[in-house]
């Protein structure tokens, strides 16, 4: 449980207003090796609901409303059972593939999915707090004119599980 916090407070450094965009290519790492590593959904659901409702104290300082807080919290829910569902999908059909990495190919793009979802259909819209906007004020913002902030978001997380997945494979080399 301790990955999906340390996921949160770094996010929350991504935001802070001192420009510390640098720390967006970081702060999913934490959450992305939890994704991998847990295989139980209660502990997903758990550790996400963690992530986000740290996540959202540190970020969300404009809207101090828990009705928000709960809904895109609920919302976001989405990401770990649709974790959870890949990882036995690919169990059950995909033998010959591990689920680690089956997971980190599809995880950029659920992650963005429920990022963009969240924001989008909150009661408030939060695009405020999607994780590509840590890159607002950095030299990555052009890629924003092609895909807006959804390619932002995309490839912070796509940076974000290429690092989480040469942690891994460090992991595993280092096991056998």
């Amino acid at each position: 449980m301790i990955l999906p916090i340390l996921s949160a407070l770094l996010g929350i450094i991504a935001f802070l207003p001192m420009n510390a965009y640098p720390v967006a290519f970081i702060f999913l790492i934490p959450l992305f090796l939890f994704f991998a590593e847990e295989q139980k959904l209660w502990r997903l659901i758990l550790g996400t609901a963690f992530f986000q409702l740290i996540f959202l104290s540190g970020t969300v300082y404009f809207t101090l409303d828990p009705i928000l807080w709960i809904e895109v919290i609920l919302i976001f829910l989405g990401l770990p059972m649709a974790v959870w569902v890949i990882k036995k999908f690919s169990v059950r059909f995909l033998p010959s593939i591990s689920a680690s990495c089956l997971l980190l190919i599809l995880l950029p793009f659920i992650f963005t999915f429920f990022d963009h979802l969240q924001a989008r259909f909150a009661l408030i819209p939060t695009y405020i707090m999607t994780a590509g906007n840590a890159l607002g004020s950095s030299p990555f913002i052009g890629l924003a004119g092609t895909g807006g902030l959804i390619m932002l978001t995309f490839f912070v997380a796509v940076i974000n599980v290429l690092i989480a997945a040469a942690i891994l494979q460090r992991e595993n080399r280092r096991n056998i």
